[in-house]
């Protein structure tokens, strides 16, 4: 094992905190990586997916002690649209007659997702089965995005209408703003990695911290969600966006360093 010519460069600092990750819009950090991994003498610093270790083998060089350290972050994003989901259900003695019923229960649901202005519409086609007392059941799935002032009116307007079943709602970010929100959250998760590393070669002694890789890890973007109950009793206030979870984004990496 060789010590490296010199030390490199630490990576650079997060961008601003009110941002976070979409998954794939974080190139904006990838190219200096690359470029310093190709300046480095006697190491090699990678930033590889997760995915892409199974067909890439690194063979990392360190006259040091070598360290792994896991790096994290998450930011909460503003609330732009929400997203809903519903399920919309008739049922009838025969096949004809609950699919009739759904189709009028339908035009009712579509008139009023319409009143909200409701963006991205989407229906299922409609599923029949039997059920107790072999009747017959048709259902379908209707989802859509709307602006959050229009939270109240889908709950109480739309989830009041006849075989309505809600989903929990989600709250979504502007994507106009994923881009820059993936570099700030990325640069956050390294420099959460870069300081563990410093904080262990302080305690053994050391001064240099040489990072040798990166891998990222994608990560899914949970939703703590408020779930909308369109049979709930009525309440004296009404039900507000602004209670819901906002949108959050997280990223998790993994990096080694040479400490020296």
């Amino acid at each position: 094992m060789h010590s490296p010519a010199s030390q490199q460069p630490p990576l650079p600092a997060p961008p601003s905190h009110q941002s976070s990750l979409r998954s794939g819009a974080c190139l904006g950090l990838l190219r200096p990586l690359a470029a310093t991994a190709v300046s480095m003498a006697a190491g090699l610093l990678t930033l590889l997916p997760m995915q892409g270790q199974a067909q890439v083998q690194l063979q990392l060089h360190c006259g040091g002690t070598l360290v792994e350290a896991r790096g994290s972050a998450q930011r909460q994003r503003l609330m732009a649209k929400l997203a809903f989901s519903l399920a919309l259900e008739a049922e009838a003695a025969r096949s004809a007659e609950a699919l009739a019923t759904l189709q009028l229960r339908l035009d009712a649901v579509r008139r009023q997702l319409q009143s909200l202005a409701v963006a991205d519409l989407q229906v299922s086609g409609p599923s029949t089965w039997t059920g107790r007392n072999s009747r017959i059941t048709a259902s379908l799935q209707v989802s859509g995005k709307l602006e959050p002032r229009h939270y109240q009116s889908l709950v109480r307007e739309v989830g009041g209408l006849a075989g309505v079943r809600l989903a929990p709602v989600t709250g979504q970010a502007d994507p106009a703003e994923d881009r820059a929100s993936s570099q700030a959250l990325l640069g956050a998760a390294y420099q959460d990695a870069l300081r563990q590393a410093k904080q262990l070669a302080a305690v053994m002694g050391l001064r240099q911290v040489r990072p040798l890789q990166v891998q990222l890890e994608a990560m899914p973007q949970p939703y703590l969600l408020k779930s909308a109950a369109a049979d709930a009793a009525a309440a004296a206030q009404p039900f507000n966006a602004d209670e819901l979870s906002p949108p959050t984004d997280r990223l998790s990496l993994q990096a080694s360093f040479c400490l020296q």
